[in-house]
């Protein structure tokens, strides 16, 4: 114990020495120890973020069944297209005289082997051409057929189906070409007509239809304008519009003598809808009410672009050798929306306005969407009409496209026996129609 009092009584100091030091040892172990765990986890996140900047990520466990998901997906895609062009075969109708010729044309072409049908197939769809426009006319049983034995359901002049020009036809019948494009258009009109006529169903006469009248009709090809580069949304006579300028028509034709609604001061907003506000078109055919038959951007006063379909002059005795001489050199522009050879199908435009049963509007739209030629509804818009009788709404105009002036006329809602009150003007502008499929090989 002698030995130990000098160490005990430097105790403090021993202590204080071994405090000291210990701290100091067990940062610096621990130290160590941090670092690799830290450099340990660095190295993992490292690698994580490298492979998830890499465009494809292996899972071997997932990967193999979003392989096979995708595939049965493309398989439902295919069937569906397949479905779709056949159903869409059948509606493919030719007149009768030339049906068995079309059958060995392929699309867009004429037939490889030429004989005497062939030869005067041209000719006889030019013959009965205006035979197909009548029949497409007398599917929504218009009032102004005076051969039906019944009462019509809908004013619809026959001008207003769009339809060429056929005295380009008279000295030359149609190239093939001609033939197809025109043709396509009759099988989407058809269609288009049938759907007024669906939605009329169960009407007895024009006093109960749904669609009283249809008093424009256009088709058109063009480029889907950008989101930056279309319009605001609002054309003449639109809702949002409040200024009291072009936008409103005033006249002293706004009613029947002795009736409300005549007078300069009667205003009413177009319910007429631009198609230039979302298309860069071409309005290549158009027909309306009292207007001038339809052609190719031909409503009265407007400069006919006849260069957007080309003319041909055909020799029938020179079929064989398959001589053709063109009128003109200028190239035939896309006659489709948005024509795209990587897509399965071919978009063609159209634009109508009908006046109908306001709370109808939605079957209008719904018998459109389900027709066998898929459509996209673009653009809608309606304006009510106010007031009783005499109440109008009058024409306006507008140009699209490449120049080519359209114009429609709306006219009194009491020109039909017992009209509604809340019968509407309904617009669907810059409607994209799907036209037949291309030709699918098996």
């Amino acid at each position: 114990m002698d030995k130990l009092k000098p160490i005990l009584a430097q105790k403090f100091w021993i202590i204080s020495g071994v405090a000291l030091i210990t701290p100091i040892v067990g940062w610096w172990m621990m130290k160590g120890k941090a670092q690799d765990k830290y450099n340990a986890r660095l190295g993992v996140l490292s690698s994580r973020f490298s492979d998830a900047q890499k465009p494809v990520v292996e899972g071997p466990d997932w990967a193999p069944q979003l392989k096979e998901f995708t595939e049965r997906n493309r398989e439902r895609l295919d069937l569906a297209e397949r479905q779709i062009y056949e159903r869409q075969k059948k509606l493919k109708i030719w007149p009768e005289s030339i049906a068995h010729v079309m059958a060995d044309c392929p699309e867009g072409g004429q037939p490889e082997v030429v004989n005497s049908d062939v030869r005067l197939a041209p000719t006889i769809y030019r013959d009965e051409y205006p035979f197909q426009v009548r029949e497409i006319w007398r599917i929504v049983e218009p009032e102004e057929d005076f051969e039906r034995p019944s009462p019509g359901k809908v004013s619809m002049p026959i001008e207003v189906i769009p339809q060429f020009d056929d005295s380009q036809w008279q000295s030359t019948p149609p190239m093939w070409d001609v033939m197809w494009d025109e043709q396509q258009d009759l099988w989407l009109l058809r269609s288009l007509m049938g759907a007024v006529k669906n939605v009329n169903a169960g009407s007895t006469r024009i006093g109960d239809s749904t669609i009283r009248r249809v008093s424009f009709l256009s088709v058109f090809s063009g480029v889907r304008k950008v989101s930056g580069e279309a319009g605001s949304g609002t054309s003449e006579g639109s809702p949002s519009d409040d200024s009291d300028e072009d936008e409103y028509s005033s006249g002293g034709f706004g009613g029947r003598d002795g009736e409300y609604g005549g007078g300069s001061s009667n205003k009413t907003p177009s319910v007429d809808i631009d198609v230039a506000d979302q298309f860069d078109a071409v309005i290549e055919s158009a027909g309306q009410a009292g207007g001038s038959r339809g052609g190719y951007g031909d409503s009265e006063g407007s400069d006919s672009d006849e260069s957007s379909r080309s003319s041909y002059s055909f020799d029938a005795n020179s079929a064989d050798s398959g001589e053709r001489e063109e009128e003109t050199e200028e190239v035939k522009p896309s006659r489709y929306v948005d024509d795209n050879e990587e897509t399965p199908y071919r978009t063609r435009g159209f634009k109508i306005n009908v006046v109908m049963e306001q709370q109808r509007i939605p079957d209008f739209l719904a018998a459109l969407v389900n027709l066998p030629w898929p459509v996209e509804i673009v653009r809608m818009q309606f304006k009510q009409f106010e007031g009783g009788r005499g109440a109008t709404s009058f024409g306006s105009s507008g140009s699209s496209g490449d120049g080519s002036t359209f114009s429609s006329s709306f006219e009194s809602v009491d020109d039909f026996d017992d009209a509604d009150e809340d019968s509407s003007e309904f617009s669907s502008g810059g409607t994209r129609a799907r036209v037949p499929l291309r030709a699918q090989t098996e």
